[in-house]
Formats: structure tokens, C-alpha cells, sequence
């Protein structure tokens, strides 16, 4: 019980209840995930955001999208750098925001051809739009719903795809420096 009480006690002096978590000086870490399953392909995609209030409402951060995809005939795997803008609206626990990234990375894909496995890697511009509603469990965590428009343009193809995804934004204050004054 005492362990229990000194962690406890660290825990609030390091990550304080934030009352206003969507003000200028608060960050942000979280990200959504998907994993996709069908009859002859396995994806999961891991997107995880950090991020800075430079204003009230408004955070601006990068995400790191991570992709991977494989079947019988190809292996796809991504990683890109994408800066995002997100915006809140709403003054009650519930609060809806748009979120806007734009971002480059490299994709390598391997597939067979030829009687053989062939691979290539290629440079990637990549896009990452959504409109959500959070929802403050507490202070500090959001669980979000979000709709959300997707685009790669990999090896000289575009892919775009309309989602659906859950996600997880937990805001504390001072993770780094950044977003200005707080007082």
C-alpha cells in the first residue's frame, strides 16, 4: 500500500489534473491504429501524434504513420513524417475538431514476379484528413471517434481511403517546451 501511495503521489506532481486541456502551453501525445482483415490481405497501420496548443484550441505537431501490409503475392511496409494542424470547437466535455496533415516518407514493396520475389523502394507523399468528436473522460484523456480521408501516392500510384477510427489523446502541460507562455 505504501508503493502503491508514493506512486500515486509522483504521478500527480508529474502530470498535475489539467483543467483546461486544450489551451495554449498544454501538449499532446496520442494517435489512432487500425488493423485490417480480409480474405487474402493483413494491414495494420499505427499512427502516433505529438503535439503543442500554440494558441487556445489549436495544436499543431507531427504524427509518424506507420503501414504495413501483407498477402500472398506482395509486402508493403511505410513510415512517414506527416506535420498536422488540429482545431477544437465546443465548451463542454464533448468537443468536435478537424485535424489536417501533410507528409513525406518511403515505402518499400516486395511482390513476386517472374517466378520470383522482386522488391522496390520508392519515395511517398502522403495526406491525412479527419473530422472528429472527443470526448474528455477526465481532465487529461480524450477518446475520440473520427472520420477519416487517408491518401498515399507511392511508386507513381495514388491510394485514398475513407475511414472510420478510434483514438486516444491524453493532454498534459509542459511535456516539452513549446506553445508559449502559460501564465
Amino acid at each position: 500500500m505504501k508503493r502503491f501511495m508514493s506512486v500515486l503521489a509522483i504521478s500527480w506532481f508529474a502530470f498535475p489534473p489539467v483543467l483546461a486541456q486544450i489551451e495554449k502551453g498544454y501538449n499532446l501525445v496520442g494517435g489512432s491504429a487500425s488493423i485490417g482483415l480480409n480474405t487474402d490481405r493483413f494491414s495494420i497501420y499505427i499512427g502516433p501524434d505529438l503535439g503543442c496548443f500554440v494558441r487556445d484550441r489549436l495544436a499543431v505537431g507531427a504524427s509518424l504513420p506507420i503501414y504495413f501490409s501483407d498477402s500472398e503475392f506482395s509486402t508493403t511496409f511505410s513510415i512517414s513524417v506527416m506535420p498536422f494542424i488540429r482545431y477544437y470547437f465546443g465548451e463542454s466535455k464533448t468537443k468536435f475538431f478537424v485535424h489536417g496533415g501533410l507528409g513525406i516518407g518511403s515505402s518499400s514493396y516486395t511482390y513476386t514476379a517472374n517466378g520470383g520475389k522482386e522488391k522496390d523502394t520508392d519515395f511517398e507523399f502522403n495526406s491525412d484528413l479527419r473530422a472528429g468528436i472527443a470526448h474528455f473522460i477526465t481532465d487529461q484523456v480524450a477518446l475520440e471517434a473520427v472520420l477519416r480521408y487517408q491518401s498515399f501516392d507511392i511508386f507513381d500510384d495514388y491510394f485514398g481511403s475513407f475511414g472510420i477510427a478510434v483514438g486516444l489523446q491524453i493532454h498534459i502541460f509542459r511535456l516539452f517546451k513549446g506553445g508559449g507562455d502559460t501564465d
